[in-house]
């Protein structure tokens, strides 16, 4: 077995650096796109590749890597172009924009917060649990329509 894993690794060592390195799953060499984009580049690497699937046959770990790099591979270029999912909660705005009302009617944050519970008392989380809003809930949602909103310059 070493035998075969030696060939493996002595015809990825005869590769140029370029070769190696897409072979291998590393595109971040600086030396690929300009080797690429040589006349026959493709060419050479698509050859590469095909002497290389052949010699993996041999040695089965190697072969094993190689399609788990594909399948990672294959699974990044599927979702090429599909936006990518939003992180955290949704956003909400109304109850940031009901804080804001209350709060300028003179209401402080823990006022806001009792009055906002009384108005909502069945806030629940995506699980179902009972969410109450804290005066910390308040503030957040105070702040976060404070980033987003203009800045004055100062006279």
């Amino acid at each position: 077995m070493d035998d075969r894993r030696d060939e493996c690794e002595q015809f990825l060592a005869r590769q140029k650096s370029w070769i190696r390195a897409v072979l291998k799953g590393d595109y971040g060499s600086p030396d690929i796109p300009p080797a690429m984009a040589a006349v026959g580049g493709i060419e050479e690497l698509n050859k590469a590749r095909d002497q290389y699937e052949e010699v993996l046959n041999a040695c089965p770990k190697h072969l094993k890597e190689y399609r788990k790099l594909a399948a990672r591979l294959g699974a990044r270029t599927a979702l090429f172009g599909v936006p990518s999912l939003v992180v955290g909660a949704p956003r909400k705005d109304w109850l940031a924009q009901e804080c804001w009302q209350l709060q300028q009617i003179g209401l402080s944050q823990p006022e806001i917060a009792r009055e906002m519970n009384l108005r909502y008392p069945d806030l629940r989380d995506k699980n179902g649990n009972l969410r109450p809003i804290s005066k910390e809930v308040v503030r957040k949602h105070l702040a976060s329509l404070r980033k987003g909103a203009p800045r004055k310059e100062p006279d």
